[in-house]
């Protein structure tokens, strides 16, 4: 039986301008009813942008509901933001009461568990049992612990990372003032001739 699907990277509203969100990490423990969502390659698609990306990053989706509000059924603990080796994650961890929670679909009784990736991502990586023509997965029944891995299959823009760790160690200044400066910094250097 094929029920309603609901993308799980598609819980991610995507945010307009400049950042990109280059996959997701879902790891989704059916026994425990809990969760971790990881945005990986936070990245945006120029230099002198990436300050208000970052500030987009930090206001929709560490303080905001960019993610709670796609799942209101589903508990979202405090989401974090660090560097990776050279790029930027945002991670947070989920409680939910059924699988619909977070977004897994119905299948078949075989294989009750099913996700699907947003238009424009490719699942790189699961721990699923087989994938369907759809290039969705399906996790077997008797699974606990399910895994996928979501990718954009572009190089993108410069990674968050450098910004994020900039303005940590200016002690985390107010978003807007630090977007403003850091694009006056990053265009003032696009525009400058190259030294002799």
């Amino acid at each position: 039986m094929v029920s309603r699907f609901i993308s799980l990277s598609a819980a991610l509203v995507w945010l307009g301008g400049c950042l990109e969100i280059g996959g997701t990490e879902w790891r989704i423990d059916l026994a425990n009813h809990s969760a971790s969502l990881r945005l990986t390659d936070l990245r945006s698609t120029e230099e002198s942008g990436a300050g208000t990306d970052l500030k987009q990053l930090i206001e929709k989706y560490v303080e905001g509901d960019a993610i709670t509000s796609r799942f209101p059924a589903a508990n979202f603990g405090k989401a974090s933001v660090r560097v990776e080796g050279a790029s930027l994650v945002l991670d947070v961890p989920v409680t939910w009461r059924t699988p619909r929670d977070v977004g897994l679909s119905d299948w078949d009784l075989a294989g009750p568990y099913r996700f699907c990736p947003d238009h424009g991502y490719m699942i790189t990586k699961s721990n699923a049992d087989f994938r369907d023509g759809d290039g969705c997965v399906v996790w077997a029944a008797g699974r606990t612990v399910l895994v996928v891995h979501t990718d954009d299959g572009l190089s993108g823009g410069p990674s968050l990372a450098t910004v994020f760790s900039a303005w940590e160690a200016q002690g985390r200044p107010e978003l807007e003032a630090f977007a403003e400066s850091w694009a006056r910094q990053h265009e003032a250097t696009l525009i400058s001739p190259p030294a002799p």
